[in-house]
């Protein structure tokens, strides 16, 4: 769902290698490249979706190799007792957010 929402290339948790899947996961939810190194940006998505919508996120932060710059990414960690309609209206909620604040 997160990769249909977001695009492959702004999923930073591995999918490749089903050794390596968690519940856990990071992805880039803005379409603007450089807001990846926007934490106030990063801060203020987290804020928005505990605030108007209840749901809980928080964001992380990444060096890149060879970039000038500290990344951040949103991070969503699902649970045993989440189920596959709030999961999807997580999704979407967060798609949403990330368009209007991109």
């Amino acid at each position: 769902a997160l990769v249909d929402a977001f695009g492959r290339e702004n999923i930073y948790s591995p999918a490749a290698d089903p050794r390596l899947r968690s519940p856990l996961i990071a992805f880039h939810p803005f379409r603007r490249r450089e807001d990846a190194w926007n934490v106030k940006k990063f801060m203020t998505f987290v804020d928005r979706l505990e605030g108007e919508h209840r749901i809980w996120i928080r964001w992380t932060e990444f060096d890149v190799p060879g970039s000038p710059h500290q990344h951040y990414a949103a991070r969503v960690c699902t649970h045993l007792f989440n189920d596959r309609d709030e999961i999807d209206r997580a999704v979407s909620v967060m798609r949403d957010l990330g368009r209007e604040m991109s």
